[in-house]
């Protein structure tokens, strides 16, 4: 039960003050930006908007395949649309100042600092921006930053409640961010060895959630897949002769998230020359990264260096949506916080903190997941779970710093002098005019998707379906047409365009010889 007194205290008002806050920065963001109602296509909101599709149709694309996207946030899609998808993903960011809040005074027992921290989250731009969209980003960073101070509380209160609820919270993490999947193992020993029934009670809902992933998976293709089937070509793309750190486009793979799983599938066959299951495929992929890494050490090992600064770089590679560009929309996101801040402070506070026992679950995340990142490649929004550990070293910072003599205060100055010059060293680094490309064909495919819902006549709904298909065949979107193709042929087997365009599609999808 809570406890009434506390509804009425001070630090409930001031819980409410970061939830409204934030609440309210990310809504003026949504309202100004004013993004179109349907999805870019071709991006990960679009993509997500057809598996939810594809899960509601029980499309083959998703009944006959391995995940190839997040389940949670794809079963999301089957039931919401990206308008609500947006809305739950405001409210969502919306409570990680709280959760940052309530995990500095866990961690630091001081209010000042932990009001900071808090404040520092709920501003930063670029959580603002992924929350007023309908991507994955938003629900893995709650999870993480919510699992983890239920982690926390784990590891400090016997009670059976915050094992279970942490565990539960960071397996749906991990299968938003996978590469999540090791700071989660880590965090089961750290536990285990802690306390044998925690331990237990904390890995109970992990072993649930992956097994019916991993049986659902099996049951498809009667192949192990642990989660997804893109791990390979993921692993290919950060480590290869082409790439440079960030994202890069494979050769003959389309740069979307079907482009990986399919368009990887069927260069792996072509080059094997027969068919292939996930796992063979995301073998094939890896083996081609390493084969590279093994070639030439000298060279991956000045990449993964690039890589390390690009992590912490106060520059945020774009991945489906530009910062910046939005910046420029949204006026008032130019007095938010940038990453890069939490960087130099994070960094320096991890300098005073890195041998002090108490925090070592948040140096198994931070050093574990940035790991990770280096094993891909970097992006925005894959490094954001780094702003958990980053912030925690922060108030480690802030809060020593206000308590040292000052003679001491000159040692804490100089990393944040040394960290701002790498961190704010620029990079090659342009602004992603978002709007020039997509959005005529975003409202071209809305104007439709309007039209579809008023008719009731089922030969002019096919032939809406096959007009929305051409533009998805027009962008290589040839899963997105597989799809309203088959919508089309449902209504009207008559359709003879949609026969055909079928017909191209599915062979552009499928033909690996």
């Amino acid at each position: 039960m809570v406890d009434s007194n506390w509804l009425k205290s001070r630090e409930f008002f001031l819980l409410l003050f970061l939830f409204f806050t934030a609440l309210s920065f990310r809504y003026l963001n949504f309202i100004i930006v004013n993004l179109p109602e349907c999805p870019f296509p071709n991006t990960d909101e679009d993509f997500y908007y057809f598996i939810g599709k594809f899960i509601d149709k029980n499309f083959f694309l998703y009944s006959e395949e391995v995940f190839y996207f997040s389940p949670i946030y794809g079963f999301l899609n089957g039931i919401f649309s990206p308008e609500i998808l947006r809305i739950i993903n405001i409210f969502l960011g919306s409570t990680v100042p709280v959760c940052a809040y309530l995990m500095g005074k866990l961690i630091f027992g001081n209010k000042t600092v932990s009001f900071i921290i808090a404040l520092s989250v709920g501003f930063l731009d670029i959580f603002v921006v992924y929350d007023t969209t309908a991507l994955k980003t938003t629900s893995g960073i709650f999870f993480i930053f919510w699992g983890f101070y239920f982690y926390l509380k784990a590891i400090n209160k016997n009670q059976k409640f915050f094992p279970v609820v942490s565990g539960l919270f960071l397996i749906f993490s991990s299968l938003i961010y996978i590469n999540f999947l090791p700071v989660l193992f880590s965090f089961f020993v750290f536990l285990i060895i802690k306390d044998i029934r925690k331990g237990m009670l904390f890995v109970i809902p992990v072993i649930i959630v992956l097994s019916i992933v991993t049986y659902r998976n099996y049951t498809a293709v009667r192949d192990f897949i642990l989660v997804s089937g893109i791990g390979g070509i993921h692993f290919y793309i950060g480590n290869s002769p082409y790439t440079q750190g960030g994202y890069y486009r494979v050769p003959n793979i389309r740069a979307s998230a079907f482009g990986h799983y399919f368009d990887g599938r069927k260069v792996a066959e072509k080059e094997m020359g027969k068919k292939l299951k996930p796992s063979e495929v995301n073998k094939y992929w890896r083996d081609k990264a390493l084969s590279y890494i093994i070639s030439d050490p000298d060279k991956w090992l000045f990449l993964e260096l690039k890589k390390l600064f690009l992590v912490f770089n106060n520059y945020d590679i774009p991945n489906n949506i530009d910062k910046n560009f939005i910046k420029e929309k949204n006026r008032l996101l130019r007095f938010s916080i940038t990453f890069g801040v939490l960087s130099v402070f994070g960094l320096s506070g991890f300098l005073f903190a890195i041998r002090d026992k108490k925090y070592l679950p948040v140096h198994l995340l931070f050093i574990l997941y940035t790991i990770t990142v280096l094993l891909f490649f970097v992006t925005d929004r894959y490094r954001l779970p780094l702003v958990l550990p980053l912030i925690v070293y922060t108030g480690i910072f802030l809060n020593s710093f206000a308590t040292v003599n000052k003679q001491k205060k000159l040692v804490y100055i100089l990393p944040v002098f040394l960290f701002s010059i790498i961190v704010f060293f620029p990079v090659d680094a342009k602004t992603v005019n978002i709007e020039k490309d997509r959005k005529a064909y975003s409202y071209q495919v809305c104007s439709i998707r309007k039209k579809i819902q008023r008719t009731e006549d089922k030969i002019k709904k096919s032939s809406l379906y096959t007009e929305e298909a051409i533009i998805y065949i027009k962008l290589k979107g040839y899963e997105q047409a597989l799809f309203l193709l088959n919508q089309a042929l449902y209504l009207n087997p008559e359709n003879e365009k949609a026969k055909k365009l079928y017909k191209f599609s599915h062979k552009m999808i499928f033909n690996s010889f």
